[in-house]
């Protein structure tokens, strides 16, 4: 018999979206920034007084898998747009992307008036490797596949290199949501010709906002920070470059400005000594709870690729031959018990969902997509959760679902009509 649900909850939805706070060393860094006023990256004539380029060249060094390297700004999405506009992406330009990410990444397609084509995803929420063969035969003019690994699900790298190859694709790797996963021991982020990183909330790095592009080609580099915003002869106060790599482009590119703060790059920077063991927490907090959720029999969650080594700092798992009204009930209960759990499909704005991109061209099929999305469940997770939260978070899995099965199974009655003349 389904536990009769609790009128007062023992957690919230404000617990469970609790961050770590800034660690002390970033709110030093921080306070000496403010009250120098040396906020802007190019304040101070030597770079290494530059709290942007010590984030830069350390998460280089600890992440970057080789790649020399490193440009911050203010975002992901803007890393992604520095890397279409450096491999010349134009308008019309045909852009392979995943049917399964954020609504950024299309945007960035979109925002250089280039086309998306999206790939369809397995059960697995990776990329559909027979999709993407015939989506490349079916546009012979793409040359860009810009692969998300969405929620740190790894798609099949070995494959995917191969192709990429054998077609001459460059790949452009979105990682906001894999830094530090490994595919057969190799950094995520380090297949790619460039690689982008996200530093919003609820990220293995939390600054709020952020970004950042990696790559191991001058041309490139030198494209990408001229188009940030490094402006006169502020390109040269990026010292992983020599000054002649910039030539060539200086004053014959469009500036973007989207530059990284001292002030983000330092609360960042403060946080990279700790990605390590966040990363072992997450992973600790993912197999407890999912250890549980396998013993629920309307779960369904994906399987692991043993080439993979994830980073789950989310979790995700469909809900076996749930209807929509049946959707609905379950998230509905799971949030009145303070679980913020979304729902890919469920949700109608949901912005990792393809089908709510109207601002791309419509896209063919997306049937796989809508399987494996439609009944599936989101939930960020955070390192500051407890043994007792995971477990009251699996407990109002079942409740939920019992609530949401209950309802299907009860009966529907109508009122029947009578005549105008029935007493």
């Amino acid at each position: 018999m389904n536990k009769k649900i609790p009128t007062k909850n023992t957690f919230t939805t404000k617990d469970f979206k609790r961050l770590e706070p800034t660690p002390e060393e970033g709110i030093r860094q921080v306070t000496e920034i403010l009250r120098s006023g040396n906020l802007f990256r190019y304040s101070s004539e030597n770079p290494l007084d530059s709290a942007v380029v010590l984030f830069e060249q350390e998460f280089a060094k600890a992440w970057g898998g080789g790649m020399r390297h490193a440009l911050a700004v203010n975002s992901c999405s803007s890393a992604i747009l520095l890397a279409l506009k450096a491999l010349d992406v134009k308008p019309g330009d045909k852009v392979l992307a995943p049917a399964f990410t954020f609504t950024a990444v299309p945007s960035a397609i979109a925002d250089l008036y280039a086309e998306a084509v999206l790939v369809e995803i397995n059960q697995n929420y990776t990329l559909d490797i027979e999709d993407l063969k015939r989506k490349i035969t079916s546009n012979p003019s793409a040359k860009i596949l810009l692969l998300s690994h969405m929620r740190g699900y790894i798609s099949d790298m070995d494959a995917i290199m191969e192709i990429c190859r054998d077609r001459g694709l460059t790949l452009v790797e979105d990682a906001a949501h894999a830094l530090g996963s490994r595919w057969n021991g190799k950094l995520i982020g380090s297949f790619g010709k460039i690689s982008c990183y996200s530093f919003q909330s609820y990220k293995l790095i939390n600054a709020g906002e952020g970004g950042l592009a990696m790559t191991d080609d001058d041309d490139l580099m030198a494209k990408m920070i001229l188009d940030s915003g490094a402006y006169e002869s502020l390109c040269r106060q990026h010292v992983s470059l020599p000054p002649s790599a910039f030539d060539r482009y200086k004053n014959k590119r469009p500036l973007f400005n989207v530059r990284m703060s001292n002030v983000t790059a330092a609360i960042a920077r403060s946080q990279l000594p700790h990605v390590t063991e966040r990363i072992a927490v997450y992973r600790g907090r993912y197999a407890y709870i999912t250890g549980k959720l396998r013993a629920l029999a309307a779960v369904e969650l994906p399987e692991s690729d043993p080439r993979q080594e994830r980073v789950p700092d989310s979790l995700q798992f469909r809900l076996k031959g749930f209807t929509p009204d049946m959707m609905a009930i379950f998230l509905k209960t799971a949030k009145e018990r303070g679980v913020p759990l979304a729902g890919f499909g469920a949700d109608k704005d949901n912005a990792r969902a393809p089908w709510n991109w109207s601002y791309l061209k419509p896209q063919d099929g997306l049937e796989k997509a809508h399987a494996a999305l439609d009944t599936t469940c989101d939930m960020r997770l955070t390192t500051n959760m407890t043994d007792e939260m995971c477990d009251y978070l699996v407990e109002t899995v079942r409740d939920a679902i019992g609530e949401a099965e209950m309802s299907a199974a009860a009966p529907r009655f109508s009122l029947k009509k009578t005549s105008s003349g029935a007493r």
